[in-house]
């Protein structure tokens, strides 16, 4: 987790990036989840809560009014998964909702918009679309300004990057002066391409070169401790 202090009326933010266990390690996802779900609940006495990554969870499609207030109206038709039940308890727990439900995906991406939803991992067998990443935020960030897309560009795969906005709790300062130089970084570059010692080497040195820039990047923010929550 890490804080982003809130400045003046605004709440601290408090941003967590996750992974769970698969569906087939019932024991582990359980631990996990009832841990995420402890921190999470624990934060958002303290602030808002901004809660990302792959779930390994399916919520799908809601069964009453309540539950299409938290998953949104637009998701994977459906039975949720037993991670998927999981994830909402976390959602409840934490007053979350997600916003990969929330927005219907436009016809500028036929990737989504053909199957009506935002999926963000194609089974390499089946060929199947799933929703499995999400991004869960405390219910008052999710109104206007909001958004949520996936972007399916190739980054041999089975999972796709997702994007969100959501309000800041700190006002954006320009600074005076000359702008520091930007670095752009291509994902595709940092993908081994074979097992040949050059290409090892050459995909290393760039994930080592974009660790490195992150670092750099989040110098400032404040890690916070789960126990704490």
């Amino acid at each position: 987790w890490i804080r982003i202090s809130g400045q003046g009326s605004n709440r601290d933010m408090f941003v967590c990036s996750a992974y769970m266990p698969q569906e087939n390690y019932c024991a582990k996802a359980k631990v996990a989840y009832e841990a995420l779900e402890k921190s999470a609940s624990g934060f958002s006495k303290k602030g808002t809560v901004v809660l990302a990554g792959d779930f390994n969870a399916k919520l799908r499609g809601a069964v009453d009014g309540q539950e299409t207030r938290l998953v949104g109206g637009h998701c994977e038709p459906g039975r949720r998964s037993r991670n998927g039940k999981l994830l909402l308890q976390v959602m409840k727990a934490a007053g979350l909702v997600s916003l990969t439900g929330q927005f219907r995906p436009p016809d500028s991406v036929p990737a989504a918009a053909e199957a009506g939803y935002w999926w963000t991992r194609q089974d390499p067998k089946t060929k199947n679309k799933h929703t499995l990443d999400y991004v869960l935020v405390t219910a008052s960030l999710s109104g206007k300004g909001a958004d949520f897309w996936v972007d399916y560009i190739d980054l041999n795969s089975d999972h796709h990057l997702i994007g969100a906005v959501v309000d800041s709790p700190r006002t954006p300062t320009r600074r005076r002066g000359r702008k520091k130089p930007r670095r752009r970084f291509k994902m595709d570059v940092m993908i081994q391409r074979s097992s040949s010692e050059e290409d090892v080497k050459a995909a290393k040195d760039n994930r080592d070169q974009y660790e490195a820039c992150l670092k750099t990047a989040f110098t400032g923010f404040e890690p916070e401790d789960t126990e704490a929550a």
